[in-house]
């Protein structure tokens, strides 16, 4: 259930910190009697060609999972085509979102080995480094869109490279303390830069003399990432919630389907907001240069 899960992928921020400093919100959050009301659930799966079943693990989030794989893959791919399609002429910041929404499929691919088939090392190392990739990347997708990186230039996007492969370096060179930590912050980062990007160009809309098409692009561009902030809350709070979707909904239903649902909704929301500013030309500092 939930809880061996979340001991599992985060051993030292929740079984070694929290329930360390902090015993009584760790129980709150994961209390004992959730794993016995509701058991990790699974199925035998039939493969042709292997003599033994195979067990798979969370099954609905399977399914979650793999959509999200299967739909951050096509339009990170499609969105990185589109960049090498372009060339110079393409909007400054599409090519590090395509890298974000490439870097989930990464993400998604290493939940499944991991959640669904219990695969650990490997699927771990990949589901950590595509998660902080992923958000990294946003964060330089918000950045280029506030005019505060061009990631057109072969010189600029060599420079992200090496960052994204220090990165690995590090997750991998990491204890695991810090390695969770790879995952946790980056994603919280990224989440900020959304809220300040709609918080300083929100007011502006109205005042800088737009014309009302592009007023309506920014508005349209706004609602994608507050929906994607949703998916954010959504997977945040099915932590404190946990115990109460296992009760009513059942195990299926629990913590690590809601979380999934909620990273598929955010990053695909992100990706929606990247495109309607790249296909407006939408600037979200100086709004009179539009």
């Amino acid at each position: 259930m939930s809880k061996e899960l979340v001991g599992e992928f985060f051993p030292e921020t929740f079984n070694g910190f929290l329930k360390d400093h902090a015993p009584w919100l760790y129980d709150f959050l994961l209390p004992d009697w959730v794993a016995e009301r509701c058991p990790m659930p699974s199925i035998d799966l039939q493969i042709p060609g292997v003599s033994s079943p195979v067990k798979l693990f969370w099954p609905v989030v399977a399914i979650v999972i793999l959509t999200g794989f299967i739909s951050s893959l096509f339009m990170g791919t499609r969105m990185f085509l589109r960049v090498q399609r372009e060339g110079s002429s393409a909007r400054q910041g599409l090519f590090v979102w395509s890298c974000s929404l490439l870097s989930y499929a990464c993400m998604c691919c290493g939940g499944f080995f991991f959640h669904c088939l219990h695969i650990r090392t490997i699927p771990h190392m990949l589901d950590l480094v595509g998660t902080g990739l992923s958000s990294l990347s946003a964060i330089a997708g918000f950045a280029a869109y506030t005019g505060k990186l061009d990631d057109r230039t072969p010189a600029q996007r060599l420079r992200l490279l090496l960052c994204a492969l220090a990165f690995i370096a590090v997750a991998f060179l990491s204890p695991p303390l810090l390695q969770e930590q790879l995952y946790i912050v980056p994603s919280l980062l990224a989440t900020f830069a959304g809220v300040s990007i709609v918080r300083k160009s929100s007011a502006k809309i109205r005042t800088v003399g737009l014309t009302t098409r592009l007023q309506e692009a920014h508005r349209e561009a706004h609602r994608w990432l507050k929906i994607s902030g949703l998916g954010v809350v959504v997977g945040l709070a099915c932590v404190s919630l946990d115990k109460f979707l296992c009760v009513n909904l059942g195990a299926n239903f629990s913590l690590v389907f809601w979380f999934f649902l909620g990273c598929n909704l955010a990053i695909l929301s992100a990706n929606k907001f990247a495109l309607v500013a790249a296909d407006n030309n939408l600037h979200f500092t100086d709004l009179k240069s539009q």
